[in-house]
């Protein structure tokens, strides 16, 4: 059963889903005492940012066919091993923060906009998990996830633990060369590729979890100079994208015209345009690299050809869900960039030269920024939220 999506955009082309979109929910393990199903939609992998290390999941609360009608109250995160470890908690305004809830009838699935958090028959939430802990403290293996909700009048709890995946990301090349690229949309809490879960043929999937969305500023605050209802005005358009690693390009698009004018997202986009001109890479591992909102025409490789780390692939563009040119850049476990889980990374080198404030005026192609003093060489590490880096030649 193929899905329907009715999308809305932010900026930088962020491929989120929706106010409405057709699902259908299968089979979850439903516990014996709980009027819900829980289900993580990846478990977590422990990934390094500049001085964090970085949890990231969700938890997936469903009611099937239950008339209890329990109401979430709160999610309180802990050690699985030792329950005084606590990392983070939602209730109140955090919690209506971090869900989005959703009611399902028949195989029609709507968004609550204001939800009360009441797990009435057929209604699920989906609850983002973001953990940071500081590099000087270990790592747990399991974390506990208390749900509390309220029945009846009564509060209750249920535990439901989450294996933490240990094993190191992959350590990748940058997909690009120079100075002043803005990590827009990076790894953050409330960035938009961190919510942009899709449904799809009866599944979330959450391909861009980790994803990046590149684009340049310079030193005096701005991303595009001269006439700004042009995408050759952007700094960053035209500029040379290169493979993170050796790999087999797995898919080739090309021929989408580029969005315009920048600032505007484009109309009827659909999953299967989404992209635009792009390429997907399998760079061994069961991972697979998508460069996306490639300039029509620069494609320089097709399926099927064997790249190898640091070899152009094509030009940045604004084909697709685009409201600006941009190189959108994610890993994930599977061959299609949409239906796939998004698996985290780590540039092998970069520099830190700053972060970023507020968002882009596409009337003056204005982007604030604050320098840092002194610059930070890193190492295997993923970029995170806003952060501006150099990137270097052979890296």
């Amino acid at each position: 059963m193929k899905s329907k999506l009715i999308l809305n955009f932010t900026i930088m082309g962020v491929l989120i889903c929706s106010v409405l979109f057709t699902l259908y929910v299968g089979e979850a393990v439903q516990g014996s005492e709980t009027p819900f199903s829980v289900t993580t939609l990846k478990d977590p992998q422990a990934v390094s940012s500049d001085n964090k290390t970085l949890l990231v999941y969700e938890l997936n609360i469903f009611n099937a066919d239950k008339d209890t009608n329990p109401k979430l109250m709160g999610v309180d995160v802990t050690d699985a091993e030792n329950a005084d470890v606590r990392y983070t908690s939602y209730e109140g305004d955090e919690l209506a923060r971090n869900v989005v809830a959703y009611n399902k009838d028949g195989d029609k699935i709507s968004r609550i906009k204001e939800p009360d958090f009441t797990l009435k028959k057929g209604s699920g939430i989906l609850v983002y998990v973001w953990i940071e802990i500081d590099k000087n403290q270990p790592v747990p293996d399991k974390l506990q996830n208390r749900i509390r909700f309220l029945m009846d009048g009564s509060t209750t709890t249920f535990d439901y633990p989450v294996t933490v995946n240990k094993k190191p990301p992959i350590v990748i090349g940058a997909p690009l060369k120079g100075d002043h690229w803005v990590c827009a949309f990076a790894p953050g809490p409330y960035t938009g590729h961190r919510r942009a879960a899709i449904p799809v043929n009866g599944k979330f999937y959450l391909s861009q979890r980790y994803a990046i969305d590149f684009v340049i500023v310079n030193d005096d605050n701005k991303f595009a100079v001269g006439d700004l209802t042009l995408n050759g005005s952007n700094l960053c358009y035209g500029k040379e994208i290169i493979a993170v690693a050796d790999g087999t390009i797995t898919s080739a698009s090309d021929g989408m015209p580029d969005s315009t004018p920048p600032g505007q997202t484009p109309a009827n986009m659909t999953i299967d345009n989404l992209d635009g001109n792009h390429l997907v890479q399998d760079i061994g591992g069961g991972n697979y690299v998508l460069y996306a909102h490639i300039l029509p025409g620069s494609v320089r490789v097709k399926t099927g050809d064997h790249v190898k780390k640091g070899q152009a692939l094509g030009l940045i563009g604004s084909s697709g869900n685009s409201d600006g040119p941009h190189l959108h850049f994610h890993v994930c476990n599977g061959p299609d960039p949409i239906k796939s889980e998004g698996v985290p990374y780590l540039f092998d080198s970069f520099e830190i030269r700053g972060k970023t404030q507020g968002e882009p005026d596409f009337s003056t192609g204005t982007l604030m920024w604050n320098p840092l003093k002194t610059p930070e060489r890193v190492s295997k590490i993923i970029p995170v939220a806003d952060q501006v880096v150099k990137f270097f030649d052979g890296d």
